[in-house]
């Protein structure tokens, strides 16, 4: 059984998405929650250009999202508009996958000057595929992530760590778990 899918939406390795993912999934462990990660260099490219919505790939992922109470999805924003692997790993779904599941967007980038309209645009990709609740977006500036040269532990400001932390307390309530302040 998953808890809870996080989707990187970077096809980077090493990026500020994927820390945050990689962070967010240690927290709702510590809530007692089974997260599965997942990230768009998953499905192999020709399977994402030939919109093969029927590989074994995309069936085990449309299967893990459809058992999670939850999805956190994270993206850079490329010259004002999301990731377009994202876009194209969104458009394999079959409609209404989302229908029971908990949806929370998180979007990175050097400004938060687009990141309404890319909020919109992504509500409205998860609209398409069922969503009924999604969180507000989280907004994360590149410089609040400061990813190390080793694997060494990333840093993560303060306030953007409480913003993720309130979000994620959230998802744990939504899914019948105390948040971990209340547990402390």
């Amino acid at each position: 059984m998953v808890d809870v899918v996080t989707l990187a939406g970077s096809p980077a390795p090493r990026s500020t998405t994927a820390v945050l993912l990689e962070h967010s999934k240690a927290v709702l462990e510590r809530h007692a929650l089974v997260v599965k990660s997942m990230s768009v260099r998953d499905i192999p490219p020709e399977e994402l250009i030939g919109q093969a919505q029927f590989s074994p790939a995309v069936r085990h992922y449309t299967q893990l999202i459809r058992q999670a109470g939850a999805l956190i999805v994270a993206t850079p924003i490329y010259k004002d508009t999301y990731a377009e692997l994202l876009r194209a790993w969104l458009n394999l779904l079959p409609a209404g996958v989302l229908r029971n599941t908990l949806v929370l967007p998180i979007i990175t980038g050097s400004s938060a000057r687009t990141e309404a309209q890319i909020y919109a645009d992504l509500a409205a990709h998860f609209r398409q595929l069922g969503a009924k609740h999604i969180i507000p977006s989280l907004f994360a500036a590149e410089q609040q992530i400061q990813l190390t040269a080793s694997k060494s532990q990333p840093r993560i400001h303060r306030h953007l760590e409480e913003r993720l932390g309130l979000a994620l307390d959230e998802i744990a309530q939504q899914l019948g778990v105390l948040p971990l302040a209340a547990v402390a």
